[in-house]
């Protein structure tokens, strides 16, 4: 639906008794994609309406005569910024406003294992344009080499040290306030030389 954000009593004759035209909203907010905007005047006053903004669209009554409805359809705001548009209607303005998308965001991967002999690896943020994001890590051994701040749709990009001890790691990432686990494979016990014999091995 598209509600009144102000408007005035519509006036259909002047002191002189000559008729013309008015709007009986001047603001509309958009809050669902189709409504009604209502025209009003003296019979034979005839009038057009214009939108200023391919998002938001005059699907009936471009154009009347007398007494008549304007109906516009407004596209989705997938963005999470608010947007406005005027609509010309019989050469007065009404002001449209849209509100934005709620911020969500989607990371891919979400586990994350790295080698031994460490490295670089990106994880990809899918948000709505205009939706602020920061990235993070809890380990001095893994670090965000790019992506530390972003908006919308991006990419982080971590660097992990080569894990020299003998026990796997793990960490998290915190992007978007979601959490990113990152492991790492240990070094290794090396097997033990051939010529080396265990000391109670009797008979040698």
């Amino acid at each position: 639906m598209v509600a009144p954000a102000g408007g005035k009593p519509a006036v259909y004759t002047r002191r002189d008794g000559t008729p013309y035209q008015d709007i009986r909203r001047r603001g509309l907010y958009v809050v669902s994609p189709e409504r009604d905007g209502a025209a009003h005047g003296g019979a034979g006053c005839t009038w057009t309406a214009t939108s200023s903004a391919a998002w938001l669209t005059i699907t009936s009554g471009a154009s009347g005569s007398g007494n008549g409805t304007v109906t516009v359809a407004a596209t989705a705001n997938t963005t999470a910024l608010s947007r406005s548009a005027t609509l010309i209607i019989a050469g007065q303005t009404v002001v449209v406003n849209q509100g934005g998308a709620a911020c969500t965001y989607t990371l891919s991967p979400t586990v994350l294992t790295i080698p031994t002999a460490g490295g670089t690896a990106p994880i990809t943020v899918t948000a709505p344009a205009g939706c602020n994001w920061t990235a993070s890590s809890s380990a001095t051994w893994l670090t965000v080499t790019s992506g530390a701040t972003g908006t919308g749709n991006g990419t982080v990009t971590v660097t992990a040290a080569a894990n020299s001890t003998t026990s796997a790691r793990a960490t998290t990432l915190t992007i978007a306030g979601q959490a990113v686990t990152v492991t790492q494979q240990n070094l290794g016990v090396p097997n033990a030389p051939n010529n080396l014999r265990s000391s109670n091995c009797l008979p040698c």
